[in-house]
């Protein structure tokens, strides 16, 4: 359900809470360009997704 995204050498991380995540990475890139994140870390991400991921929803005990 999160994922999370090493944004660059300064170790800054963003967690994103949206089963979609994934599938919007590849078609809403500029949404992810718009919370700061630089073309080239969404670049790098969307060449690793592969079209069968998803995410994995677990609820605490």
């Amino acid at each position: 359900m999160a994922l999370a995204v090493l944004i660059s050498k300064k170790s800054s991380i963003a967690i994103f809470r949206d089963t979609n995540v994934f599938s919007r990475l590849k078609t809403e890139a500029r949404s992810f360009t718009a919370l700061g994140i630089p073309d080239d870390v969404i670049d790098s991400l969307k060449l690793r997704i592969t079209d069968d991921a998803k995410c994995i929803t677990t609820t605490g005990a």
